[in-house]
């Protein structure tokens, strides 16, 4: 089930975009639009630092999906995935890498617009909505 939790402005029409193109759940928490993991949508923190390689591993498999950068601390970025129901301990994770998931939440900025504690590095894109899985995304960071 996809849904927007909080409508109240024009902004959440935009925000509305996410679960209508993607299946996404966002809410409106403490005044920011959060993106909730869960029903398969995982997300993978990579420390900034790791942030450019693991993104040119990615793109140089065809497999870079939305990647969201956070403001911090701590700062980095949040690649989305497919969760496939792949179950990992901290020890199976590079250095820094965690493995966001239900019931965890990450700030997201609208379609078109910013947050204060996140932007797109890399935006949805509709023509493009399959995303990598989790265990793509450690391998590219490795």
């Amino acid at each position: 089930m996809t849904h927007v939790v909080g409508r109240d402005s024009a902004v959440a029409t935009r925000v509305e975009r996410y679960a209508g193109l993607y299946g996404w759940t966002v809410e409106r928490a403490g005044g920011e639009w959060r993106l909730c993991f869960g029903n398969g949508l995982a997300g993978v923190f990579v420390p900034a630092a790791a942030v450019p390689e693991t993104m040119a591993a990615l793109r140089s498999q065809d497999a870079l999906g939305p990647v969201i950068e956070l403001s911090g601390p701590p700062s980095g970025s949040v690649f989305l995935a497919e969760r496939n129901g792949q179950v990992l301990s901290s020890r199976d994770l590079p250095v820094g890498v965690r493995v966001l998931d239900c019931p965890q939440q990450v700030p997201i900025p609208p379609p078109g617009g910013y947050s204060a504690q996140a932007r797109w590095a890399v935006p949805p894109d509709r023509a493009h909505r399959v995303l990598p899985l989790v265990a793509t995304v450690i391998a590219a960071k490795r």
